[in-house]
């Protein structure tokens, strides 16, 4: 049951065989807690059940165990269950599988500390364009500045009037290029 699968502890979960891990459903893996499950037994849940999860189950994992999950499975994650993870230190390859109604929730810290020199680049244009207008001014002007001329020309006009000046100062020729300026 449901109940029964979420008192397992991180001990228990990994000392569950691979199938075992694959006979967990959406129904009922929504209670477990994540954080300090080995990376391959994450590698294991199906992406199917990945959307099952909750944003509690997902807390606290860190960017080795984020950057393990397949690109289905980091698709499968839905806007209620993202607001649990953390970006920080998640690749670029990684950032770019999840879904843009997903980045579009992401909250005002996991723009702070998760978007990065590391990972920014790897935004698909539709996820840029899909970033909150109001989280928007939360990602760091430095971090602002490594968008690509195209990441930049995906920008909705509110997006743009929602950047700081630091972040607009912070925007090389390069970037500018891609910049749309309407009348």
């Amino acid at each position: 049951s449901s109940a029964s699968v979420s008192r397992l502890t991180v001990s228990q979960i990994n000392q569950l065989s691979d199938d075992q891990l694959r006979g967990l459903t959406s129904a009922n893996i929504s209670g477990l807690v994540l954080a300090g499950v080995s990376t391959n037994k994450l590698a294991v849940i199906e992406s199917v059940d990945v959307s099952g999860l909750s944003a509690s189950s997902l807390q606290g994992l860190v960017s080795s165990q984020v950057n393990v999950l397949s690109t289905a499975q980091l698709q499968a994650l839905s806007a209620s269950n993202v607001s649990g993870l953390s970006l920080d230190g998640v690749s670029s390859v990684k950032i770019s599988a999840i879904t843009e109604a997903s980045i579009a929730v992401l909250s005002s810290t996991q723009l702070r500390s998760g978007l990065t020199a590391a990972n920014i680049g790897g935004l698909t244009t539709a996820q840029v364009s899909s970033l909150a207008s109001s989280t928007l001014s939360f990602i760091d002007a430095s971090d602002v500045a490594l968008l690509s001329s195209t990441q930049i020309a995906s920008l909705q006009s509110a997006q743009v009037g929602a950047m700081l000046t630091g972040q607009l100062q912070a925007l090389t020729t390069s970037n500018i290029v891609g910049l749309a300026m309407g009348g």
